[in-house]
């Protein structure tokens, strides 16, 4: 695994909060806001984590109780109108309450305004910030202002009713002045849609796509719908442009039509008529596991999917998957554990099978074969599958605590990296799988302190399996953070570590001194990464198989800075590219959007060489942009200019 997909992984697992630990419950907050001059703050809310803990703040103090709480970083945010000030916190695992403060006016400082397109101000706009989400928004004239901002690299965009972002910002040092957000007027479209001879069909469903996206629209959503009892449908949130609609349903074919719409267009009177799909018979027996005795009662179940991109040949904004519709099909086997039914001719996922006391069986041709014309003879043979039990010991010989759990885990293969859970009973030690698919598996016992046992083993058909459990060595991991260039402790930096032996994920952050300590982890190959904003990320790797303890000094520093432009031609193109990447050999390191004048930056960024390129979706239309990519050198402290010119 190279350095930056550690460093990227790691970066992944902080943002959806990967953290092994057991979550803390019924933990007390207390959070302070104070105004500059240390004056208690009346009025607004305050949000720790994904909870508001107050809706009117009285007197600077929010107090509450966090029923189930992860340990790691957390945000605790004041919001008022115009106004979000944002501070970062670490919860510990032997935390018995948080506190934190927040004094309005820290810096860094990030102030904007939300526009129209004509520049007239929007009042009430929600603004998303990173993983933060919607919540601030803006002021009686658009305003709105965001304090001590701990997520550099984070986008920023607008959202208001009746309009759609332009495109979206990202939050880079040096931050701007001033930021403007601008959001188009949605556009509508009123659908109709019968059979040929006139007839509504309801429940139909339509979709809207895009065809060609602003710079910097990444992750668009698919404005969508069904048809009601009159076959009328509206597709609300239509981004201004080349689009097209889609329209698709049950035991029928699916059509799109291609239209222009302006930003604010109300589109009447697009009608669809849709032809009945060419039915086919499906038919087979379901036996049990010695392959001769039929199995009654089974359901048997196909779904026929519509995958946009390869139904439609459309270019996406980042939705491929958004919108995979499926038209199901299923029936039930008779005594004599056949089944037979009809579905329309198209691509279906797996056809499956499942019965009361059998392992559901798991496809029998795969996900995505074709059915052109009738299938019979088809034979789907369940398993009774295994049973694994046992009993657990901690490691020094004791019942396990309260809170002790099993997971069974199956790997890649038929079962798709499947897993199973059960809870150990902390009175007997003993945990139970029934139904078992057979082949490899892996079971591992979690304990409330962090400790680990595991096991691998096989499971057969019909058979019990109790596998001999190995505890896991646990490493604990102190260290500090400096500054490379002159040794200052760098506080309140976000530290993860990320164990490969058990895939854990621990996080912390730094104390006023540069110091950390990380829960403890499985023994193994350990990952330390350490990242502050205005610095590089910096990482270490560890060694730890045999447990113990562990001590490690990481210093970062600044980095390099890319600024870049696109050529002219780019700019000019129907189809403009989307973002800019930086490469190192094959792996994505960062990535830029360019604003509506093709300028980006890149900021701390480790020194070395790289490549940047431009990057898109997947399913991106012949004739697109394409430029030359160019090698380039990051130093220390250095600005980097790049141009990226058409190919």
């Amino acid at each position: 695994m190279s350095r930056r997909t550690l460093v990227a992984s790691a970066a992944l697992a902080l943002l959806l909060g990967a953290v092994a630990a057991a979550p803390l419950h019924n933990i007390p907050l207390s959070i302070q806001v104070l105004e500059a001059d240390g004056q208690p703050v009346t009025g607004g809310k305050v949000r720790f984590a994904s909870r508001w803990v107050t809706e009117t703040l009285a007197d600077g103090l929010a107090q509450g109780v966090v029923t189930e709480l992860p340990p790691g970083v957390c945000y605790v945010a004041y919001v008022r109108a115009g106004l979000m000030a944002v501070r970062r916190v670490c919860v510990g695992d032997g935390d018995a309450s948080v506190t934190a403060t927040i004094r309005l006016g820290a810096e860094p400082v990030v102030e904007g305004r939300v526009a129209d397109t004509a520049g007239k101000p929007i009042a009430g706009a929600k603004i998303a910030v990173g993983v933060l989400g919607e919540l601030l928004v803006s002021d009686p004239d658009g305003n709105f202002r965001i304090e001590g901002l701990c997520l550099e690299g984070a986008n920023l965009s607008a959202s208001a009713p009746g309009f759609i972002a332009r495109q979206p910002a990202r939050i880079v040092e040096p931050f701007p002045a001033s930021m403007r957000l601008d959001l188009l007027r949605e556009a509508t479209i009123a659908l109709t849609v019968t059979t040929a001879e006139g007839a509504p069909i309801s429940n139909v469903n339509y979709s809207c796509f895009t065809q060609s996206a602003p710079r910097g629209a990444s992750a668009w959503g698919v404005p969508q719908g069904s048809t009601d009892p009159q076959g009328n449908g509206r597709l609300s949130g239509v981004r201004p442009g080349e689009v097209r609609v889609a329209v698709y349903g049950r035991g029928y074919e699916p059509h799109v039509t291609d239209l222009h719409v302006n930003e604010g267009d109300h589109v009447d009177g697009l009608r669809f008529a849709l032809a009945p799909s060419r039915m086919v018979r499906l038919a087979g027996t379901v036996v049990g596991p010695d392959g001769r005795t039929p199995v009654p009662g089974a359901t048997v179940a196909v779904a026929r999917l519509f995958t946009p991109l390869a139904l439609m040949n459309v270019r996406l904004s980042g939705a491929i998957s958004v919108l995979s519709s499926a038209d199901s099909y299923d029936t039930q086997t008779d005594q004599s554990g056949r089944f037979e039914m009809q579905v329309p001719v198209g691509t279906y996922d797996a056809l499956t099978a499942c019965a009361p006391g059998f392992v559901d069986y798991p496809g029998a041709m795969g996900a995505g074969f074709e059915v052109n014309g009738p299938l019979g003879g088809l034979r789907l043979q369940l398993m009774r599958g295994g049973r694994v039990e046992g009993a657990v010991r901690t490691a020094q010989g004791s019942l396990p605590p309260p809170g002790t759990r099993a997971e069974l885990r199956l790997p890649a293969g038929e079962s798709a990296g499947t897993s199973m859970a059960a809870e150990v009973s902390p009175q007997t030690g003993r945990f139970l799988f029934e139904r078992v698919r057979p082949g490899p598996a892996e079971l591992r016992i979690y304990f409330p302190a962090d400790a680990m046992a595991v096991a691998r083993f096989e499971v057969a058909e019909g058979q019990v399996a109790e596998p001999v459990l190995r505890h896991l060595a646990q490493a604990r991991i102190t260290g500090t953070l400096l500054d490379a260039r002159d040794g200052t402790p760098l506080s309140m930096a976000t530290v993860t570590a990320l164990g490969e032996t058990a895939q854990e994920t621990r996080i912390t952050v730094t104390g006023d001194n540069g110091t950390f300590e990380l829960p403890p982890m499985t023994a193994g190959r350990i990952v330390v990464l350490a990242s502050q904003p205005g610095y590089a990320s910096a990482h270490q790797t560890l060694d730890a198989s045999d447990g113990g303890s562990h001590d490690v000094t990481i210093k970062t520093s600044p980095g390099g800075r890319i600024e870049g432009s696109l050529a002219q031609a780019l700019l000019s193109s129907e189809q403009p590219p989307l973002e800019v990447t930086l490469m190192e050999g094959s792996h994505a390191v960062t990535t830029a959007c360019p604003d509506a004048d093709g300028r980006f930056v890149m900021s701390h960024v480790v020194p070395g060489r790289y490549t940047v390129k431009l990057t898109g979706p997947a399913g991106t239309l012949p004739g697109a942009p394409t430029a030359r990519a160019l090698q380039i050198t990051v130093a220390e402290g250095q600005t980097t200019r790049v141009v990226l010119e058409a190919r």
